[in-house]
């Protein structure tokens, strides 16, 4: 079989020239509805589709702005750029026929799920937050910006990934069957996620049945679905709606903060190490003891030497690592009982408050301020006489 070989810009001009030599396409009518219309330097760059497909236009000396949504008839012909390798429709002029279809039964279901209460009722976050479920590609960024902002916020945080298509053929049913399966998993929050797109990118996000397995779950719902000026059904039902991906981790996970439960971590961690290393200190010695044990003569004698030489640093190395543990215990302790209010209460030093907020400056009290004294045991209320 014989191929002919050819360069990328020697096959683009050949594809432009069909375009070109095609007198049927000089003066084409195409009549779709407006799904993104743009306009930059008087020239509109816009998408019109059907139900079925989109066909990306350009039109100069644009003088008017169109509105999503608007049904249209294009007249023009078509454009293969060389350079680009990329296919436009060159509009010369456009005719509106005022709201399509598509755009009608979008807003008629809008509607019809308004007036069924779905976009009220939100449901409030946890307070405690341990296990979040995502819904959302297996790939790309997306996923990795989720994953980086939860374990930079809370590293104990449990992530489970439901993998699904963010468009194209069946994404909605796969969208729908990872927030069924959320809904009776052991997570806490859900994250439906995908980056920007275009109208018909973030379709799948867009259908009744997607809305609808969203507002039946029963754990709440961040929707983060493409760029913060896009906005699909799921982001209407959803609980909260995220301008991006990172954002929705954000909220859905609050910072660690708790330095007191951070050192009793730390110490947690501290005595598993010490009780690891321990034993696998006694289990080298009586692997030891055993080799030693099958020796005999001269070998039995040396073995013994070797022995005693590495239990004498085995007992230096234990000592030694055991005062720098219990060094860094007392240190940790020292931190938690510095962390620990009722210390300052013990040494009679009080807290003032006034209204709810803490007072540290002479600068926050007037006279006849009431204010609360906290000490170790209860609480007094005084009145404010003189301020010096």
């Amino acid at each position: 079989m014989h191929f002919n070989n050819l360069s990328v810009v020697e096959f683009n001009n050949i594809i432009k020239n069909i375009f070109d030599s095609e007198e049927m396409l000089f003066n084409c009518a195409v009549v779709g509805e407006i799904s993104s219309f743009k306009i930059t330097n008087n020239i509109a760059y816009f998408t019109i589709k059907d139900e079925y497909a989109v066909l990306n236009c350009v039109l100069f000396n644009a003088d008017k702005e169109y509105k999503v949504g608007e049904k249209v008839k294009v007249v023009g012909r078509p454009n293969f750029y060389v350079k680009g390798g990329k296919f436009s429709f060159n509009a010369s002029f456009l005719i509106s026929f005022g709201e399509g279809e598509i755009f009608r039964r979008f807003n008629e279901l809008k509607e019809q799920l308004k007036l069924e209460g779905f976009f009220l009722n939100k449901k409030e976050l946890p307070e405690d937050v341990k296990n979040i479920g995502v819904i959302t590609s297996s790939t790309g960024a997306v996923i990795k910006d989720i994953i980086s902002v939860t374990k930079r916020r809370n590293p104990n945080i449990n992530l489970y990934v439901y993998p699904v298509k963010v468009q194209g053929n069946n994404s909605e049913n796969e969208i729908v069957n990872g927030i069924n399966f959320f809904n009776n998993f052991n997570v806490d929050i859900l994250i439906v996620a995908r980056g920007g797109g275009s109208n018909e990118d973030l379709s799948a996000f867009n259908t009744e049945k997607v809305a609808r397995a969203c507002f039946v779950c029963q754990k709440p719902i961040i929707s983060a679905v493409g760029h913060e000026t896009d906005y699909t059904l799921i982001d209407l039902v959803a609980d909260i709606r995220a301008s991006t991906p990172s954002v929705a981790a954000e909220i859905a996970v609050k910072e660690s903060k708790n330095k007191l439960q951070e050192l009793k971590l730390l110490y947690k961690e501290i005595s598993r190490l010490v009780n690891n290393n321990l034993s696998l200190l006694k289990e080298r010695v009586e692997e030891l003891n055993e080799n030693i044990n099958s020796l005999m003569g001269s070998k039995l004698i040396k073995k013994q030497i070797e022995l005693n030489k590495i239990k004498a640093d085995l007992k230096y190395a234990i000592n030694t690592n055991v005062n720098k543990i219990e060094h860094l215990y007392e240190s940790v302790k020292n931190k938690i009982e510095y962390l620990n209010p009722e210390i300052i209460y013990q040494k009679g030093f009080v807290k003032l408050i006034k209204k709810d907020k803490k007072i540290t400056s002479i600068k926050d009290i007037c006279v006849n301020d009431e204010l609360d004294l906290i000490l170790l045991d209860g609480k007094i209320k005084t009145k404010v006489l003189k301020v010096e």
